[in-house]
């Protein structure tokens, strides 16, 4: 498997999986699509070719959802899509992807936007339809690039080490320029330069692709991770300089992230929505993860890192009693606490690594320290503040009496789960802790009213089997072990 490739995203094991496994890594809808997110993509370009006739200039969509949503692989699957229907169709617009964190050290972000309709000239020259179009645009872009390159060479030089320009006798000429008397004017005179090559650039750019030319699809990713300063950038160039009919901008990004970004540079008082819709059409939201998405991305990262299911070359076995039923629960769990695919796949490690039964082992871990590592997994990435408390037991009966509703909504499983924890998370010899638990349980409706103190025993008795020597909180005893691993100390 091409580590490039995020796992959730596979689909099973077929023969359009094999063909996609090549040097090119093509990401398809129809065999990485475990989200379904071809409808979304299809909805979204027919937006695109109605909305961009009232828009002035080129049409810039905010596409938000938060890290580790899938963004970067949704974009790299519809540029998939678009380039394998332009085979047959060169109406539909060209896809580009920008992955603006990559260049974000180059101190512009003109630069990497030049450098991507070079190379989109370079592969399409023969679809651009003005006569001498590509050509000029060839020379515009080189004009433009020469004052990007002197504006962010100091920058590079410092962040890297490297003197782009080295080689040539930009800076040296600079420094002439600047030791002379007429410096002030020759400055002035670069500017106009500069002033001209940004026309230039910006007028070749509407003869290629506005007044019905080629339109183009900028897919432009991680926005949101750049320095504020490079991001803020990036927004300004794409409004001042790329501003033509016939481009089309996807931002997907965190808006929450970017926000801060802009804060930071413009202050806690600024109006952000007010100062993003200047750079925005409009903002549109990734899909939210249907319970069958979360089910299939949630098997194939149990398949990846939690037990591998092809039993001629395993590479991992787990001690997990009943493995069935333990992945059905992280199924709800996952879903409960809304985990995106990044945090399940970071949850998955743990649980794989904790649980991984080694060639020698046999049996199974009692099925209630099994869950209990579900659990706390889950808990771990998905809210990692009750996680601490359970683990140094500063928690409020309240919280995690309340912790099992939230597990699921189907009520024979909430009343499983809150014995299950209240078994785990209180000290076998403290009667008192448990009566309390049984008491709030009962108030939040996760066990029945009619259970009195004098039944809890029984009624826990069937739980209780499951931890084996339950005389220490086994919960917490669990995030311990996570907490270790998490810093290579178990």
């Amino acid at each position: 498997m091409n580590k490039s490739i995020p796992f959730w995203m596979e689909s099973s094991r077929n023969t359009k999986m094999e063909s996609a496994k090549n040097a090119t890594c093509i990401e398809e809808f129809e065999s990485f699509d475990l989200l379904n997110l071809k409808p979304f993509a299809e909805r979204l370009e027919k937006f695109i070719s109605s909305e961009k006739l009232f828009v002035e200039g080129s049409l810039v969509l905010s596409l938000q959802a938060s890290f580790g949503s899938g963004k970067s692989t949704f974009l790299r699957m519809w540029k998939s899509d678009l380039e394998a229907r332009r085979q047959s169709n060169l109406s539909l617009p060209i896809p580009v992807i920008l992955n603006a964190w990559e260049t974000d050290y180059a101190g512009d972000p003109l630069l990497a936007l030049l450098e991507a309709i070079n190379r989109l000239v370079d592969e399409h020259e023969n679809e651009l339809t003005a006569p001498k179009g590509a050509t000029r645009l060839k020379e515009a872009t080189a004009d433009a690039a020469n004052f990007a390159i002197g504006m962010a060479n100091s920058f590079v030089a410092h962040a890297t080490g490297l003197d782009p320009v080295k080689a040539g006798d930009y800076a040296k000429e600079m420094k002439s320029h600047r030791s002379s008397k007429a410096a002030g004017k020759e400055i002035l005179e670069e500017f106009s330069r500069k002033k001209t090559a940004l026309s230039n650039l910006k007028s070749a750019l509407a003869e290629c692709f506005g007044n019905q030319g080629k339109e183009v699809l900028f897919l432009v990713d991680e926005l949101d991770r750049c320095r504020p300063d490079y991001a803020v950038s990036y927004l300004e160039t794409i409004k001042h300089i790329f501003d033509v009919q016939g481009l089309t901008f996807i931002l997907a990004l965190d808006r929450a992230q970017l926000e801060c970004s802009a804060k930071a540079l413009f202050g806690q008082d600024l109006n952000f929505p007010e100062y993003y819709r200047k750079f925005a059409h409009r903002n549109i939201e990734m899909p939210p993860m249907s319970n069958d998405g979360i089910s299939k991305i949630t098997m194939r990262y149990i398949e990846r890192f939690v037990e591998d299911p092809h039993p001629e070359t395993p590479k991992r076995k787990t001690l997990l009693d009943n493995a069935e039923t333990s992945f059905q629960n992280l199924k709800d769990l996952a879903a409960a606490f809304c985990l995106t695919p990044r945090q399940m796949q970071e949850a998955m490690r743990i649980i794989g690594h904790l649980a991984e039964k080694s060639p020698a082992q046999q049996g199974k871990l009692y099925w209630g320290i099994g869950y209990g590592l579900l659990l706390m997994a889950i808990l771990n990435v998905g809210d990692p503040e009750l996680f601490s408390k359970i683990s140094t037991r500063t928690f409020s009966v309240t919280e995690v009496a309340a912790l099992a509703k939230k597990i699921t909504q189907r009520r024979n499983h909430q009343e499983w789960w809150t014995k299950l924890i209240l078994i785990g998370i209180c000290r076998a010899e403290s009667q008192e802790e448990y009566i309390q638990f049984l008491n709030t349980a009962q108030k939040c409706g996760a066990i029945p009213p009619e259970i009195s103190k004098e039944d809890l025993g029984k009624y826990l008795s069937e739980h209780a089997g499951g931890w084996g020597d339950f005389t220490t909180t086994k919960l917490a005893e669990i995030g311990g072990k996570i907490s270790s691993l998490q810093t290579f100390g178990g």
